[in-house]
């Protein structure tokens, strides 16, 4: 009896990972209806339709791309339009603004002209276009950092439906795993009962002692209470699935799938690590982590460099927008940063 009762006790316990990792390939086959019995496949796509993280990593995938097109806009000629009124009577002001409508004459050459001028008008219109050719590597390095970005993201897109698929594999043998458990609890219950039946008999006849008829009565107590615990592990298997497919947990579909034995060859451990290295999104991600601090370094390295920039300037003055004279400019710029007083010392 005693052996009988550990035997059922060691099929009580079934395997539960393993059984995950036996059935991954079991998610590409089956079909399903609304209402009909659970495939895992169906199950693997109800959660990947509207979850919160997909549409969360979507967005974010979707914000990189868009912060990538705006690094490579850098690169692009900036046309600027500006439009500025300014009244005053400053004698540079009011000889210069003369001078850029076109409406200096011999009498502003008058000493008291000059230095004590009436307050003048002067509307100026201009656009300027401009053209980056070197900007300390800065351009350059923001384009690269927002590929990195975008890379990145697509990487946590994928680790995103990875780990949903794996959820949804876990948790969807969990049920069937605690559905194994309870038709096991359920023998042991009935098997119990049938022994314990025999030994009342075998007492009334005066053929055991009453120890061995108490005995199996606490073994049937023992019994029960494990199905009762293994009719709430099936509740909450059934609750773990449909949380992460997100769906009512009232929907109480039977599972398609069944438990069977199989055997998979494994790797040696060192494939094992090279395949990680090579397939593992998050690993991909700490490689780019640092392609990214690379540009930050570039970046700060150039820092020392000059801004070359072409410009090309046409502009109009006026008194009142409705003449004046126009005029044009074009260049180049060149930038170095000499001293940067507003920086500190460094405390690293």
């Amino acid at each position: 009896m005693a052996e009988r009762s550990k035997t059922l006790r060691r099929f009580f316990v079934l395997p539960m990972v393993l059984t995950c990792f036996t059935f991954w390939g079991l998610f590409a086959s089956g079909h399903s209806q609304e209402d009909g019995p659970l495939t895992l496949q169906e199950a693997v796509r109800m959660a990947l339709g509207d979850n919160p993280r997909i549409l969360a990593v979507r967005y974010g995938q979707e914000a990189s791309e868009a912060g990538l097109q705006e690094a490579e806009s850098g690169r692009l000629p900036r046309l600027t339009f500006n439009e500025t009124y300014t009244h005053s009577n400053n004698p540079v002001f009011v000889f210069g603004s003369l001078l850029e409508q076109a409406r200096f004459g011999p009498e502003n050459f008058r000493p008291e002209v000059l230095n004590s001028p009436d307050s003048y008008s002067n509307f100026r219109s201009s656009l300027e276009l401009q053209l980056p050719i070197f900007n300390r590597f800065h351009v350059t390095s923001q384009i690269e950092k927002a590929r990195i970005e975008t890379e990145q993201a697509g990487s946590r897109t994928e680790m995103t439906h990875q780990q949903i698929r794996f959820q949804v594999i876990e948790t969807y043998f969990g049920v069937l795993v605690a559905e194994k458990q309870k038709e096991v609890a359920d023998e042991a219950v009935q098997t119990a009962l049938a022994e314990l039946r025999l030994i009342r008999d075998l007492s009334s006849q005066g053929m055991v002692v009453t120890s061995d008829l108490l005995a199996m009565e606490v073994q049937l107590a023992e019994f029960q209470q494990q199905l009762v615990q293994a009719e709430g592990n099936v509740n909450s298997a059934y609750a773990s699935l449909y949380t992460v497919l997100g769906q009512p947990i009232d929907l109480a579909r039977d599972l398609t799938e069944e438990l069977v034995d199989r055997t998979f060859p494994v790797s040696t451990v060192t494939e094992l690590i090279q395949r990680a290295v090579r397939f593992r999104p998050d690993y991909r991600i700490a490689e780019l982590t640092v392609e990214s601090r690379d540009q930050d370094v570039r970046t700060s390295t150039g820092q020392s460099w000059p801004d070359l920039n072409l410009f090309a300037d046409y502009g109009n003055s006026s008194q009142n927008l409705t003449n004046g004279s126009s005029d044009f400019a074009v260049g180049a710029r060149l930038t170095l940063k000499v001293v940067d007083f507003g920086r500190g010392p460094r405390t690293d």
